[in-house]
C-alpha cells in the first residue's frame, strides 16, 4: 500500500469537512441528501506562486489550448516578462531555432526546463545557448511555470533572469488525435505606410490576401499500469507552416522611418538594380546611377529591400517521444522521457550585392564607358588614367539570399526518485542530448 501523502490527506480532509458543511440538515434527517455538488472555497493545495519568495507566473493548458496558436514560444510570447529571441518572424540572422528570453537578459541568462530537467542548447552555430522550444509537444503541456525573480542560487548563472518550467501530462489515458488548421487573411486597404511605400515610387499591395497556412496533427496515446501504480505516454506530431512575405503587406511593405515633423519615409537602398558610383572620394557626396551608357547625378531609383523578405518563415516540423513514470514501491518510482525533433525552415531577405565595402580603381580607356560618362568621371583623356570609385549595386537576377536551416535534436531522461521519510526525498536522475 502506497504512503499518502500530506496533500492528499489535506485534498482528503477539506473535501470531507465541506461535504460534512454543506450538508443540508433536512436531508440529514430524512436520510435521503444524495450530494450533488461540493464547492470547495478554501484549499491547502500549493500552488508554485503561493509556497516561493519569488513571483512564479502559471500558464495551464487551457491557455494554451483556447489561443489557438501552434507555436508554444507564441503563447509565451503574450507575458509582459517575456520576449521573443529567435522567432518565426526572423529572417536576417535566423537560426531557424524557437528561443525565449526573461527581462531581456539574454537567452543564456534564461533557464527553460522539461518537468526540472534542463534542455539542450539549440544550435552549435548560436551566439547564446538558449534551449530550442520546437522540441516541446504543446498538446502534452499540462502547465508552465515562469519564475522571474531569478534562480542564481539554485540553478546558476543561467537562471540569472529566471526560470521557465515546462510541466508535461504524466496520466493520459486513451488514444487522441488532435488537428488544426489556419490561415491569416489581411486587407491591403491603405494607411501611412502604404502611401509612404507609394511616395517612394514603390507599388504597395493592394486588395485581400490569404496566406501563412498552418496544418498541425499530434497523437496521442497512453495507458496506466498495474491498476494505476504507473503510466505510459507515447506521442508523435507534424505541423506544417507556410511563409508569409513582407510585400504582400500593406504594413510591411517597406521599411519606414520617421522624419522629425512626425510624417513616415519609406527607405530604400542605393545599392539599387542599376548600380551606383561614387567617384574620387568616399565621403558619399558624389554619386551617380547607370542609366544606359550614361551616368546620371543622384542614387536613382532606390531598391526596396523590405519586399522580398518574410514576415514568417515556412516551417516544417516532426517531433516524436515517449514519457513513463511506475512505482517501485511506496518509496522509489522509476520515470523516463525519450524526446525526438526535427525542423527545418527556410529564411529569406532581399538579394545579395556589392554594397559600396571596397574601392577600384577604373581606367579612363575602358572601352564600355560611353564619352559621357568619361566626362563625369573626370577624364582627362589619357587612356591609362585611373580614377577611383565605390561601387554598388543588388544581385537582383540571383534572387533573395535565403538560409535553409535544419535541426535535429534527441533527449533522453532515465531516473529514480521518491521519498525517504517525511522530511527527505531524492532524485537521482542522467540525461544525454
Amino acid at each position: 500500500m502506497l504512503k499518502k501523502s500530506k496533500l492528499s490527506l489535506a485534498v482528503a480532509g477539506a473535501l470531507g469537512l465541506t461535504s460534512m458543511s454543506f450538508m443540508p440538515a433536512q436531508a440529514q434527517e430524512q436520510g435521503a441528501g444524495q450530494l450533488e455538488e461540493v464547492v470547495v472555497t478554501g484549499t491547502r493545495i500549493q500552488r508554485a506562486n503561493l509556497v516561493t519568495s519569488s513571483p512564479v507566473q502559471q500558464l495551464d493548458a487551457e491557455q494554451f489550448q483556447f489561443s489557438g496558436l501552434t507555436r508554444v514560444e507564441d503563447v509565451l510570447a503574450s507575458i509582459p516578462q517575456v520576449s521573443l529571441d529567435q522567432s518565426s518572424g526572423q529572417s536576417i540572422e535566423a537560426e531557424g531555432t524557437a528561443t525565449v528570453q526573461l527581462r531581456g537578459l539574454g537567452v543564456s541568462r534564461t533557464l527553460v526546463l522539461i518537468d526540472g530537467k534542463r534542455m539542450p542548447i539549440n544550435s552549435p552555430n548560436s551566439g547564446e545557448s538558449g534551449p530550442d522550444l520546437n522540441m516541446i509537444p504543446m498538446q502534452l503541456v499540462k502547465r508552465v511555470e515562469i519564475l522571474t525573480g531569478g534562480a542564481s542560487s539554485t540553478y546558476g548563472s543561467d537562471a540569472v533572469a529566471g526560470v521557465i518550467n515546462f510541466i508535461m501530462m504524466d496520466d493520459f489515458e486513451g488514444i487522441k488525435l488532435d488537428v488544426q488548421g489556419a490561415e491569416y487573411r489581411h486587407d491591403n486597404s491603405g494607411n501611412a505606410i502604404a502611401r509612404a511605400t507609394a511616395e517612394r515610387g514603390f507599388t504597395p499591395p493592394s486588395g485581400d490576401v490569404d496566406d501563412g497556412g498552418t496544418k498541425d496533427l499530434t497523437f496521442l496515446m497512453g495507458g496506466n499500469l498495474n491498476e494505476g501504480r504507473g503510466n505510459i505516454t507515447a506521442y508523435a506530431t507534424y505541423r506544417r507552416i507556410k511563409e508569409v512575405v513582407q510585400g504582400d503587406r500593406d504594413y510591411s511593405s517597406c521599411a519606414v522611418t520617421v522624419r522629425p515633423d512626425g510624417s513616415l519615409s519609406c527607405g530604400g537602398s542605393a545599392t539599387n538594380q542599376a548600380g551606383s558610383f561614387y567617384f574620387g572620394n568616399d565621403d558619399f557626396t558624389n554619386i551617380y546611377n547607370v542609366q544606359g551608357n550614361e551616368l546620371i547625378e543622384g542614387v536613382g531609383t532606390r531598391y526596396n529591400f523590405a519586399a522580398p523578405s518574410y514576415l514568417q518563415r515556412p516551417d516544417k516540423r516532426y517531433t516524436g517521444g515517449a514519457m513513463g513514470h511506475y512505482d517501485v514501491n511506496e518509496h522509489v518510482e522509476a520515470y523516463t522521457q525519450i524526446m525526438f525533433m526535427d525542423n527545418r525552415t527556410v529564411a529569406q531577405f532581399g538579394p545579395a550585392g556589392v554594397f559600396f565595402d571596397g574601392g577600384f580603381s577604373v581606367n579612363c580607356g575602358n572601352p564600355y564607358l560611353s564619352e559621357q560618362q568619361r566626362g563625369v568621371m573626370g577624364c582627362s583623356g589619357d587612356p591609362d588614367e585611373l580614377v577611383d570609385t565605390l561601387f554598388g549595386r543588388r544581385n537582383v537576377e540571383g534572387g533573395p539570399r535565403q538560409g535553409d536551416l535544419r535541426h535535429s535534436t534527441y533527449r533522453g531522461v532515465f531516473g529514480l526518485r521518491g521519498d525517504i521519510n517525511d522530511t527527505w526525498g531524492n532524485d537521482l536522475s542522467y540525461q544525454y542530448a
